[in-house]
């Protein structure tokens, strides 16, 4: 019988407050809680957490926020000019279909209008990038990602015990847990059918973090994303551009 993952409720010794609201508002006094199936209270405490990481993805510095609030302001001023597009194309067609000579200029003039206002909408979303520091932090995600793709490229031993539970978290929240559990079922540390992980609220906000951050740069010059950068990403980085089992 297929076993799910199961959470544990760890020791709350070293947690801040942010984080034991949100593990009160996941567990709702129960000390483990098993996946695979719809819970209530974890997706209070989801939620939560999801709030708290737009806010921090705002002030992580990770992203180019003055850049988005052009975009923002920009956006207004692209509705007034599409509504002013539709304007001219209604106006010159009523003034075309008396045959006044103004009719064809006004027309062609607010269709013009009307599409690059619809490009621009259409495009804007690629106008978000990441500042310097958030690009290099993506690069050390990427580069800890092909690791965890194939672990082969590294010499040293795959991790066990709670740190390879860790990877195993990272590769879930980079999609190589394929990759990943096939390298580490070829070992001598397989570890034992239906194990249990114990994960705690760090693994958690891992996962968040990371499925945001490791979105591709996008093709207009900075890096687009739906989602932030990842300041654990900074801790377990370890340094620029690693990528090898040992600086992680």
């Amino acid at each position: 019988m297929l076993e799910h993952p199961v959470l544990r409720r760890n020791s709350e010794e070293r947690m801040d407050q942010e984080v034991k609201d949100v593990l009160s508002k996941m567990f709702s006094g129960r000390s483990s809680l098993a996946l695979g199936s719809r819970d209530h209270w974890f997706g209070q405490g989801w939620d939560d957490l999801s709030g708290k990481l737009e806010n921090w993805r705002t002030t992580s510095g990770l992203w180019d926020m003055a850049a988005k609030k052009r975009v923002l302001g920009w956006g207004a001023v692209d509705a007034v000019a599409l509504l002013l597009g539709f304007a001219l194309v209604i106006t010159g067609g009523i003034l075309n279909g008396r045959r006044i000579v103004a009719g064809m200029p006004v027309l062609l003039a607010g269709a013009v209008v009307a599409g690059v206002s619809i490009a621009v909408a259409a495009r804007s979303w690629e106008l978000d990038r990441r500042t310097p520091r958030g690009t290099a932090l993506w690069l050390q995600v990427e580069a800890f990602r092909r690791y965890l793709a194939d672990p082969s490229t590294c010499p040293d031993e795959l991790p066990v015990g709670e740190r390879a539970d860790r990877c195993a978290a990272w590769a879930v929240a980079l999609g190589v847990e394929s990759a990943w559990e096939q390298a580490v079922s070829a070992t001598a540390s397989r570890p034992a059918a239906g194990r249990r992980f114990s994960l705690d609220i760090t693994d958690v906000l891992l996962v968040a973090v990371v499925l945001s951050a490791a979105s591709p740069p996008s093709s207009s010059g900075g890096s687009s994303s739906s989602g932030g950068g990842g300041s654990s990403s900074g801790d377990v980085g370890g340094g620029a551009g690693g990528g090898g089992g040992g600086s992680w």
